[in-house]
This record gives C-alpha cells, structure tokens and sequence, in this order.
C-alpha cells in the first residue's frame, strides 16, 4: 500500500497542499498532471522521504524505491561502464545482461557528454530498474528530449516496466504522454492545493479524456 492521507504542506508561507489524498496501486503506472509550481515532485520527494512530512500520514510499503531525474546523472568525468561498476559494484553481471538486451552494450566505454541526451537516459531507466525498486518514481524524465527521443523512449519505458512490474508514480506535463504511459491519472489543482480528479485510463475514451484534462490544466491556470 502506497497512499498519502490529509497531507498539508507549505513552503516559507505558502500552502502548498491542503488535505491532500494520492494512493498508488500495486504494479501500475500513476501518472501526475498539473500546473508547474502545484507540487507535483513535492509529491514524489514525500513518497521518497525526500522532504519531511508536515502534517497528514503516510504509508508506504515499498521496500526499494528508484528515482529517475530529468537530466542525466552520469559522472561526467567517468565512462557509463565506469559508473555502472561504481553503482552496482555486486550488481553488475545484472546490470550488463540488461545493456545486452536492450542493445546498448555499444555506449558502455563513452563519456556521457559523447551521447545523446536519448540514450543517456535509456541507460538512466535501466539503471533505476535494475535494482528492481518496489516503487519507481520519475520527475518529468522525457521534458527535455525532442518528439522522436520521447516517442522512443516512451517504448523502452514500458518494455522495461512489462518485465519487472514495478509500482510507479510519473510526473508530466504532457497529456498525452500522461494518457499513452500510465494505468491511473491524478490531477493536481495549484488553485485549490489538492488533486481534485483522477482517472483510470482503460475506462476512458482517448480523445474525451485529453479534453477533459487540458480543460482542467486551461481552468487552474486562469
């Protein structure tokens, strides 16, 4: 179980959250939509115990969690193979059996400022799944890459999840992205400090479903 219950938070004055609820289901994808500054990676730092918990309760029965960031990690002074070994020095045989298979073994000796910011973080997913992480979460891990990159990598991300089935919790602004990726969508309200909707994507239709959230994002931003 995976769930924030009444959480309030503010940040030097400024309420952030109040009376706010997020449960996430075992082995889904959760996605998180709302205007920037709404407190979308707030949520992810909480479930991470990033920042502290202010006031409400939470439970999490994760027993691993993984962090995927919007830009690359990578030391940029080593070699991807280098910092692979340094990560999972008792993981590693894992770690290059995965490169393998997702035919990455190629970009193993570069330096991350040598590869494009697609494959770096392809080799960011895969590092974060290899620990095989009860719970995943990923702040807005495709902002940065152009159409293709994204459309790509969109791919990788669910042939690496359909394996290892982690619980994950995906932070976005992109509705579309939102609607292809994830089982569940919530949207966070910067006005009112809460997630007022959500949403199980199999039930809805597609094209409905877009409108409704861009409608809600085009109303909170008034």
């Amino acid at each position: 179980m995976i769930q924030l219950e009444n959480v309030n938070h503010h940040f030097d004055g400024q309420i952030v959250f109040t009376h706010l609820n997020f449960s996430l289901e075992k082995n889904q994808i959760h996605a998180l939509i709302g205007k920037t500054g709404s407190g979308k990676t707030l949520i992810l730092r909480l479930l991470a115990s990033l920042s502290p918990l202010q006031a409400g309760q939470i439970t999490n029965s994760a027993n691993s969690i993984g962090f995927v960031f919007q830009q690359n990690s990578f030391f940029p002074w080593l070699t991807l193979r280098e910092s692979l070994e340094l990560t999972f020095q008792f993981k590693v045989e894992e770690v290059f059996q995965d490169i393998k298979k997702f035919r990455l073994e190629t970009y193993l000796d570069k330096y991350p400022h040598e590869l494009s910011g697609g494959t770096l973080q392809k080799f960011n997913l895969l590092r974060a799944f290899v620990g095989r992480p009860d719970l995943l979460l990923l702040d807005e891990p495709f902002s940065h890459l152009d159409i293709v990159q994204r459309e790509e990598l969109h791919h990788f991300l669910i042939e690496l999840w359909s394996q290892k089935k982690p619980s994950m919790v995906l932070v976005t602004h992109d509705i579309d992205e939102a609607i292809k990726l994830s089982h569940k969508i919530s949207f966070l309200s910067g006005n009112e400090k809460r997630i007022t909707a959500s949403f199980e994507t199999a039930n809805e239709e597609k094209s409905q479903l877009y409108n409704t959230l861009y409608n809600l994002l085009k109303v909170d931003l008034e």
